[in-house]
């Protein structure tokens, strides 16, 4: 990424969360962590100095197309959902149906890949 090429203000800028699990996200009870060829990319930025690792060059950070869009799996941390559900719908119909709808519970195997234009 560019030195200033970050745009948050821009409408395709969001990624839909309720109140509920916004929450959740910040007070840490999880994380959306990015596809592991992401994580690779930005690892690859930063120096390594021996066994530690340095800090990151910004002219080695990874380039991205505006229209890229970016897959999240979400990672409960230590047991903080461990009583929380989700429900997802997966079919959107004018009159909503309970079959619409998938409950996910710890530790969220079966939860599906969030994409968005958004890079966390």
């Amino acid at each position: 990424m560019q030195y200033k090429t970050l745009r948050l203000n821009t409408r395709y800028n969001i990624f839909p969360l309720g109140a509920a699990v916004r929450g959740m996200l910040d007070r840490g009870y999880f994380v959306l962590v990015p596809e592991q060829v992401i994580l690779d990319a930005y690892k690859n930025a930063v120096d390594k100095k021996g066994k530690t690792l340095g800090s990151a060059k910004r002219g080695k950070f990874p380039s991205f197309n505006k229209t890229d869009v970016f897959k999240y799996e979400l990672l409960p941390i230590d047991n903080a959902m461990d009583h929380i559900a989700l429900l997802i719908q997966d079919a959107i119909r004018e009159r909503a149906a309970p079959s619409d709808f998938t409950v996910h519970t710890t530790p969220f195997d079966n939860l599906p890949v969030f994409t968005s234009h958004v890079r966390l």
